[in-house]
């Protein structure tokens, strides 16, 4: 008969002292272990119903297919197909890799440099959300009918999302400001080590005083620790 491997999980009787040993038993064995190094080593490919605990290198020359949790503490190398239905984890993250996180509205995340003021309500924060895979940092934000006053200057400042840290300069990104009157401008961003990414019009000019009336929206990708 063929192994039942991998489709379930064989069941053997226990043998005593004295039993007859049929041919039909042994090769019942060797049909498993071989089904087993088959998928192993031969390419037939792993499946693991379970969780996998994995604290030593691993190289896979085959596909792997795992149904439940895998956690690996070393290094791991496949070569060939690897399908994940569930979600990956990575650094020791809580959260796992390209999950999307809301940042919930706090009126201090939104500042100005110098004397400036940029104001917002809970409502202005239509999207403030990231995500992260590695050491990359994808933001979007749209900030809808915020009001500017104080001293004008030319710099807008959005707080870092949580637990971020910036490890190179970065001016990647991309958006549009609307004052009163309508689109004024692109959007320069630019990211240091601060707790904040500056955003100013690709013009370098200040900002006009508005009550509810400037939007700003973008996309920014960050370098981080």
């Amino acid at each position: 008969m063929p192994a039942i491997y991998p489709g379930a999980v064989a069941a053997f009787t226990t043998k005593n002292d004295g039993d007859v040993i049929a041919a039909a038993h042994m090769n019942a064995v060797q049909d498993e272990i071989a089904a087993i190094e088959n998928s192993i080593v031969g390419g037939a490919g792993f499946n693991v119903n379970g969780a996998v605990g994995i604290t030593g290198n691993t190289f896979l020359n085959g596909t792997l297919g795992v149904a439940g949790n895998t956690s690996l503490q070393a290094a791991a190398s496949v070569a060939g197909a690897l399908t994940v239905g569930g979600t990956i984890s990575e650094r020791g993250r809580s959260v796992s890799m390209g999950t999307i996180q809301d940042i919930p509205f706090n009126a201090a995340n939104f500042t100005a440099a110098g004397g400036m003021t940029w104001t917002l309500d809970a409502g202005d924060q239509a999207v403030n959300a990231w995500a992260q895979i590695g050491q990359l940092v994808f933001w979007s934000f749209v900030l809808n009918a915020t009001s500017v006053g104080g001293t004008l200057g030319a710099q807008l400042q959005l707080k870092l999302p949580p637990g971020i840290t910036i490890s190179r300069q970065s001016i990647g990104g991309s958006g549009i400001i609307y004052e009163p009157g309508g689109l004024v401008s692109q959007l320069s961003l630019n990211a240091t080590g601060a707790a904040f990414i500056t955003l100013s019009k690709a013009s370098g000019a200040n900002f006009v005083a508005s009550t509810n009336a400037t939007s700003v929206f973008g996309q920014a990708i960050l370098l981080t620790t």
